[in-house]
């Protein structure tokens, strides 16, 4: 996976589970979540650009997997 198909991937996660949030009546605290979300995408982008710095496709594959699950795993912990 390239690294702007892995930035499209998690921008569109963000954007869905912010617009989970702002239209679903029954979540509390809309603007802490969208404040956590945003700044799980900061870092999920920062870790996404240092892969530049690695060299073997392997290491780059391997990086990108426990960035998306770790990603995802913020996710749910925020929406959940």
């Amino acid at each position: 996976m390239k690294i702007r198909t892995l930035k499209k991937r998690i921008y569109n996660v963000v954007s869905d589970a912010v617009d989970h949030v702002y239209l679903d009546p029954e979540v509390k605290d809309s603007d802490k979540k969208i404040e956590d979300l945003l700044d799980a995408y900061d870092s999920a982008i920062e870790k996404a650009n240092s892969a530049r710095a690695l060299k073997d496709s392997r290491e780059i594959k391997a990086h990108f997997r426990d960035l998306k699950s770790e990603f995802n795993g913020q996710i749910a912990k925020i929406l959940g």
